[in-house]
């Protein structure tokens, strides 16, 4: 992989970066390797992992956190964290 490519996708910080979209249906949790999507699909969820291997992968983290359109927002490591417990079965 090109390494400017995937340092320009790493986030910034080194640290997790944390989005969902506008609809609130989806929350990620991006990493320099890829991210995890939580899906919530009515009262379900549905966990994804998805590793940035692939040039499609990098784009879409690149766009989550570079959305110059407001269909990813940030949120919190403590609201990723609570869907996260509602994913897995905690209430």
């Amino acid at each position: 992989m090109n390494e400017a490519v995937e340092d320009s996708m790493a986030p910034e910080s080194g640290a997790p970066q944390y989005r969902r979209t506008a609809d609130g249906r989806h929350a990620y949790r991006i990493t320099a390797g890829g991210f995890t999507e939580i899906q919530r699909i009515g009262r379900r969820f549905i966990v994804h992992e998805v590793y940035a291997r692939a040039y499609p992968e990098m784009v879409r983290i690149h766009q989550m956190l570079h959305d110059p359109h407001g269909r990813y927002l940030e949120i919190t490591a403590a609201e990723w964290h609570l869907l996260w417990e509602q994913a897995h079965g905690g209430q």
